[in-house]
């Protein structure tokens, strides 16, 4: 979460709780023609200043290279990034006490994300049964060729189940 980010500590000697910071932070009235409250953004493309900047910011939102220090990767396209969910994910990092916060558009791609994160070839993943379909399909069929093995329990308090 980048602190240079538009939002309010405090008011007078008094910190502001998470849930009152999550009302405004993130969003910087000016950059939106001062509309108080953060305006639905229904673009898919952004604008550079410049095609190499417009070039930088891909290589940057793509991992080809990381931005020089100080400098942000920019909005390129709403698939990557955009005002809306960047707002939604510093006020959910805010709330939870977090670093930073991802939002995902589907609960899958939430699933998928997690489990190649942390499960590398060899390894076990140990779920419950029954699983939703979609996350039994991916855990026991479609990670299987990389080397990842699911388990399924259906009683978490029977050692022999």
């Amino acid at each position: 979460m980048d602190s240079a980010r538009y939002h309010k500590a405090s008011i007078g000697n008094r910190l502001l709780q998470p849930e009152t910071l999550m009302l405004s932070y993130g969003y910087d009235p000016t950059l939106s023609e001062g509309a108080v409250k953060p305006p639905v953004f229904l673009t898919s493309t952004f604008v550079f200043r410049t095609a190499e900047e417009g070039r930088d910011f891909f290589d940057y939102m793509a991992g080809r290279r990381a931005p020089p220090e100080g400098e942000e990767s920019g909005l390129v396209y709403s698939r990557f990034n955009h005002p809306n969910l960047e707002i939604v994910e510093d006020r959910l990092a805010i709330y939870e006490h977090a670093e930073c916060g991802l939002v995902f558009s589907s609960g899958m791609s939430a699933i998928v994300t997690t489990i190649l994160a942390f499960a590398r070839p060899g390894e076990t993943i140990l779920r419950s049964r029954p699983l939703y379909g979609g996350t039994e399909v991916l855990i026991d069929k479609t990670l299987a060729p990389f080397g990842l093995t699911g388990v399924g329990f259906t009683n978490g308090l029977d050692e022999d189940n």
